[in-house]
């Protein structure tokens, strides 16, 4: 019921949020959706989101606790919803201290998920051991937005079932930033938080590899298959 939404900074995670949003509230009033023609959306009783730098300096709120009142305004609706609800949060716990910021969005998704029955949703996240969770809770599963290996660039396709890496590096690396810089960053950053990082680009390559696979079977496949007409013919 919940999809987590990694992948790299700039790659299109917030963007998949907003057309979520937007297509649902299409569809609750009736109106065309630009979709596959075998489309199907659920009837929905409301859409809930969190999107955005909550930060209100006239109300002396800083960006992380405005993000606290709006995910607990989206906690309460959530709840009190009689009917299917969507949720979206985008950068879930985010503007604090990673390690606590990590362990609040992954209790605040374990109970949304275990007390809103009627709640389904989106949820983007940089936090590495968030994209863990859909490993032990089959109500959680992951979905990436990838880099393209080539060029470094965002191919701003969705990849469901798949977990990406957030690559900051990479875009500094690509926006321009002293290379000074990123090499003294990367160096600091070396084995003291990027394992988990490590751990998705080399899934990531496993996946290419296996991907590149199926498609010989595939072409294999279809070459026997061409033989075996030619034969019977």
């Amino acid at each position: 019921r919940w999809l987590l939404i990694s992948g790299p900074n700039g790659g299109g995670k917030t963007v998949v949020l907003s057309m979520l949003g937007l297509l649902a509230q299409l569809a609750r009033r009736g109106l065309f959706v630009p979709a596959a023609p075998d489309t199907a959306l659920p009837w929905l009783q409301d859409v809930i989101v969190v999107l955005g730098d909550a930060q209100d300096i006239e109300r002396g709120l800083s960006t992380f606790e405005g993000h606290l009142r709006a995910i607990q305004q989206a906690w309460e609706s959530a709840h009190a919803a009689t009917g299917p609800v969507l949720v979206l949060l985008d950068e879930l716990a985010s503007g604090t201290e990673p390690i606590a910021g990590n362990a609040m969005a992954t209790a605040y998704l374990e109970g949304l998920a275990a007390g809103a029955g009627q709640a389904f949703g989106a949820v983007t996240t940089h936090f590495e051991s968030l994209k863990l969770l859909p490993l032990r809770d089959p109500l959680f599963a992951n979905a990436a937005l990838a880099l393209d290996t080539a060029t470094l660039t965002p191919t701003y396709r969705l990849q469901v079932g798949q977990v990406g890496s957030s690559s900051p590096f990479v875009l500094a690396q690509r926006l321009g930033l002293a290379p000074s810089v990123v090499e003294r960053a990367v160096q600091l950053a070396g084995g003291g938080g990027g394992q988990v990082a490590d751990m998705l680009d080399k899934l990531q390559t496993l996946r290419e590899g296996l991907e590149e696979d199926r498609r010989e079977v595939q072409r294999s496949k279809h070459d026997v298959e061409r033989s075996r007409q030619l034969l019977e013919d």
